[in-house]
């Protein structure tokens, strides 16, 4: 029996050959549901179309202003810097003692669950919507 999709990360569609071929392994946010190791969920690379399977094999919380080089190498980024930077960029109000929340995935080649999330969700207008909710 194949485990349901737990959740939904969105990135910007310029992430998707990063993390497909597993350059990106992490994601940070800010705001986030909390996802436990072993969990998939369905990355979606707005405003494409592109889809990807994760599992989840990892998850900690840091705050901003102590992620690290290890942390910015996860994610595909060379400095930490870099990495705070974006943070900033996507959460303006992000401030150094705020947690972030860092989760380790892998991309998940079968496609069962991928295919039951297509069967139910569609692409309209640059965003994944429930079938029939137009």
């Amino acid at each position: 029996m194949v485990k349901p999709v737990d959740y939904i990360l969105k990135f910007h569609e310029d992430y998707y050959t990063l993390i497909e071929e597993g350059i990106k392994k992490a994601t940070s946010r800010a705001d986030s549901k909390p996802l436990d190791i072993g969990d998939f969920v369905i990355a979606t690379f707005l405003p494409s179309d592109k889809l990807l399977l994760l599992r989840i094999e990892g998850h900690y919380a840091m705050r901003l202003k102590d992620l690290g080089r290890d942390d910015a190498r996860q994610e595909g980024y060379y400095h930490e810097d870099l990495l705070k930077h974006e943070l900033k960029t996507i959460y303006p109000d992000l401030k150094p003692d705020d947690y972030v929340y860092i989760y380790r995935f892998y991309n998940v080649r079968g496609k069962s669950p991928l295919q039951t999330f297509q069967s139910k969700y569609q692409f309209n207008e640059g965003q994944w919507v429930v079938k029939g909710d137009d």
